[in-house]
Formats: structure tokens, sequence, C-alpha cells
């Protein structure tokens, strides 16, 4: 019996398919892509809005509020109430900022979140902070003299988005654990698209030792470039940033 091989047609046929399978595929993780990014840009609106809506209600920042255990006596701790989320203690056992999703979530504006783990102050995504990205929580931060004020010349309240560092004395959200491309997707859609300037901020220290890569193209010991600078997201290098939300 004579062997048949493929025909020219049948060939075609087979490429065509594969073609289709790896554009299904390719098509596939965008829409994955693209569901990742809208949810986070939800969740952040909604973050935004409820902030806005409790200073509103009660004269204070969530996490701030210095009467809060007027309002809710037995289930939370005052803040300092003096409008600004410090960060001057590495501890972070009695940081503001860290109260501020169960302000919101017994203020009714933003539902089910737990206060932070007693003693360690430490976070579980998605119960004592909103899980915006995989793998990180978020924190009331307020930069006027470190990190942001040297690097993009911003000071003010924000919400800081990172990873959960190493249990200890100086644990902080501070781990870059944000796909600079997600990070990329979301500034262009909720702002400038910049790293750098606007409300929404990326930026990466090599502090924890799974930080990968960089989140920007300038690195982390960067710290003279002014706001405006020429910044770009890193993204062909698979960086990972902390995000920065400038709330005032």
């Amino acid at each position: 019996m004579i062997a048949r091989g493929f025909t020219l047609v049948e060939l075609s046929i087979v490429l065509v398919i594969i073609g289709l399978l790896i554009s299904g595929i390719l098509a596939g993780q965008s829409l994955i892509e693209s569901a990742r990014v809208n949810k986070a840009i939800a969740q952040i609106s909604s973050m935004r809005t409820a902030i806005s809506t409790f200073k509103l209600q009660y004269n204070g920042l969530p996490g701030d509020l210095r009467n809060a255990t007027n309002f809710w006596p037995g289930e939370t701790v005052n803040g300092d109430g003096d409008g600004r989320y410090i960060d001057t203690d590495d501890s972070i056992i009695d940081k503001d900022g860290g109260y501020m999703w169960q302000h919101l979530s017994l203020a009714g504006l933003l539902g089910g979140f737990q206060a932070p783990t007693a003693g360690t102050f430490s976070y579980t995504y998605g119960i004592n902070s909103p899980e915006i990205f995989p793998g990180t929580a978020a924190v009331g931060e307020n930069r006027d003299i470190t990190t942001l004020a040297d690097r993009y010349e911003t000071i003010g309240n924000y919400i800081q988005i990172a990873a959960w560092s190493a249990s200890g004395s100086d644990s902080r959200v501070r781990c870059a654990n944000v796909a600079a491309f997600d990070a990329q997707s979301v500034d262009r859609k909720m702002d400038d698209g910049s790293p750098s300037s606007g409300d929404f901020l990326g930026y990466h220290t090599s502090i924890c030792e799974f930080d990968a890569g960089n989140c920007t193209d300038h690195g982390p010991g960067d710290f003279s470039l002014s706001n405006g600078a020429d910044i770009n997201y890193d993204i062909a290098g698979d960086g990972n940033c902390r995000i920065a939300i400038l709330l005032e």
C-alpha cells in the first residue's frame, strides 16, 4: 500500500484551526486582563466615593476620626483627628490609616471589613482591607516628607496599595506587588497614564525580597525626579509597583 501524505488543502485547514485556537487563547487572556483592570477601577471608584461621603457625614477621615468610639463604642478605636494619615511609626500598631476600612464598614458605606489584627496590625487580604489587586492590601498614608515627596514632589493623603511585608515590628503595607502592566492600564483609564503625575501614582522600592523588577523605567534609588518628568511604566521588564492613589 502506498503511504499517502497530507494534501496542501488539508495542511491549510490544520493551520487555520491552529491559528483559530491561538487567537481564542489570546482573546481569552485579553478578556481576563480587561476584567481584572475594570474590577480594580470599579473598586477604587467605590472607595473614593465612600471616603468622600464619610467626610461629609462625620466631618473627618475614616480611620482618623477623633470621636469614632462615640459612634461605635467598643467596636473600634479613635484616630487623632489631625486630618492626616500619619506614617511615622514603623510598627504602625496605632496608625489611623489602617482603620479606615473598618470605619467605612461601621458607617455602612463599604461592606464588611474588620479592624487590623491587634498587636501585629497585620492584614488578611479582603478581610481587613480591600484586595484590589491579587495579593495586596490598601492603607491610608500621608507621605509629606518621604518617598513620594522626594520622588514626585507630591504630598497629601492617599491610599497605598501594596503587599503586606513579613511579620515583625517594622511590618507595613509596602511591598510592590501590582504588575506594572495592570498599573499602567488602570492609570490610563482613571488618570493620565503617567506613574509620576496625577492622582494615580506608581513607584517601586527594593524593600521586600519578592519585589520583582522595576515599576518604572527609573530604578528604586532615583529620588530626584520632579513631578511631570519623563517617566514610564516598565511593562517590558515584568516589574511590580506600589500604587498611591491621592485623596486630597
